[in-house]
């Protein structure tokens, strides 16, 4: 990695602000600086180098999954599912799975939709969900998602040096999928990620009602590749590492239970699934839709997991982190706060936790650097602002494999905002996390394994 990846840099600070529905910086609209003094707790102060926050447009975003990349150009793209606010209704308009590009190369300044005539969509009554989506090394994004309507996992190819969705949709696997179930289509439910490997080859996974399982793509169409559980799961979440390995955490739920599991593909054989922390008896169910996990990976290649633990509905949803060391799940969890939707980001050693909103809470970070003693303080933004509604989440660009800037944390997020027929539209918000203080997006940092 350069050297430049590799130096020490301070806490960073991402900024959150909802209710606004177009695509230029928050500053216009207010006619001053944006920025708010943050809220500190007791910990270490956090340190900050941000950009403005931009409005994307209509759009939700999962923590379990990476919703935004950046090419080598510059430019930053987002997949998004739109269900027009219908969950509370029945979706009763059609879903859009839009892709936004960023106006501008290097930090984006505002976005708008591309190819809109051939955006994979529902008709009222079905939905989509998910989006999970990696760039490859010819400038080709390839998205997963899951349609309700035929109960299918969907892979669809977007090309950047055209700016075109793919007209070929092909289905990976109907495993676990139920026909018109809409509660599969509900935001915070996600039950399929993707990853790819450094020959662009993708990985999908597929949870469900019937459990965990592996897909991968070949010139016959997709195969079954492993089985990872035969239980009720949500949320698989999948990262390689820098050694080609390939990372797998998801959510099991059963008799009203919950524990968090873990497998990995090494040498391209899986070992044994296991519980990332058996000892907890409070993981978060996702009854609430608020619970991950999230998965990424440290300097030494090794998985870190985050999820909640906590009782429904209570404001004791607290964040964990595990980290596998030696063979062991070694715990490094923040303070305990309330937390919902929860997303994991790392650099290196560095961990960054972005935090979902919802009525009791605002949107916010907090960061663990291997040079300080202490998390650093939570950081809510713009108390004053307008309405939060029911609830929000993150996810930030992630590939270690293939970092086209690594001088930048893109993050993508949304809050729900109520309109007047009873739904909860999705508004969806960009903001660039600077990880040095010249950070321009510019790509004089990479780290590109082939």
């Amino acid at each position: 990695m350069p050297a430049l990846c590799r130096a020490s840099f301070p806490a960073v600070l991402f900024f959150f602000f909802c209710g606004l529905q177009v695509s230029f910086p928050l500053s216009d609209w207010l006619g001053r600086a944006a920025i708010a003094a943050p809220v500190q707790n007791d910990f270490a102060p956090a340190a900050e180098e941000i950009s403005l926050p931009v409005a994307v447009g209509p759009g939700a975003a999962e923590s379990s999954i990476r919703q935004i990349v950046r090419t080598l150009d510059g430019h930053v793209y987002i997949a998004t599912v739109d269900d027009q606010g219908g969950s509370a209704l029945g979706f009763p308009r059609p879903t859009y799975l839009r892709m936004y590009k960023s106006t501008t190369t290097g930090i984006p300044t505002g976005f708008r939709e591309v190819s809109r005539s051939r955006r994979p969509q529902t008709e009222k009554y079905a939905t989509l969900s998910g989006g999970d989506m990696r760039l490859d090394r010819h400038g080709l994004i390839h998205v997963v998602y899951y349609r309700t309507s035929d109960g299918a996992t969907v892979y669809q190819l977007f090309d950047t040096n055209m700016d075109r969705w793919d007209t070929t949709a092909t289905v990976v696997t109907t495993f676990s999928g139920q026909p018109g179930k809409v509660a599969y289509g509900l935001r915070g439910r996600a039950i399929n990620s993707l990853a790819l490997d450094r020959e662009n080859n993708p990985i999908v996974a597929v949870g469900g009602d019937e459990g965990v399982k592996i897909f991968h793509k070949t010139l016959d169409g997709w195969m079954e590749e492993a089985a990872l559980s035969a239980m009720p799961s949500v949320h698989p979440t999948m990262t390689f590492d820098r050694l080609n390995r390939l990372h797998v955490a998801w959510l099991e739920e059963y008799s009203g239970a919950s524990d968090v599991h873990y497998a990995v593909r090494e040498g391209g054989v899986w070992s044994t699934s296991e519980v990332v922390f058996a000892g907890d008896s409070n993981v978060s169910t996702n009854v609430d839709l608020n619970q991950s996990p999230s998965i990424a990976v440290d300097g030494q290649n090794q998985p870190v997991v985050l999820y909640l633990s906590g009782e429904p509905g209570q404001l004791n949803d607290f964040i964990q982190t595990r980290t596998m060391t030696a063979g062991l799940w070694i715990a490094d969890d923040p303070p305990s706060i309330f937390a919902q939707a929860a997303s994991l980001h790392m650099r290196d050693d560095s961990k960054f936790i972005l935090l979902g909103d919802d009525r009791a809470m605002h949107s916010g970070y907090l960061t663990h650097k291997p040079t300080e003693a202490e998390w650093s303080a939570v950081v809510h933004f713009q108390p004053d602002s307008p309405v939060y509604a029911d609830a929000g989440a993150a996810s930030a660009r992630y590939d270690p494999q293939y970092e086209t800037d690594c001088s930048v944390v893109d993050v993508v997020y949304f809050d729900e905002v109520p309109d007047k027929r009873g739904g909860f539209r999705p508004h969806l918000y960009y903001a660039a996390i600077k990880l040095y203080g010249e950070a321009s997006g510019d790509g004089s940092c990479r780290e590109l394994l082939h």
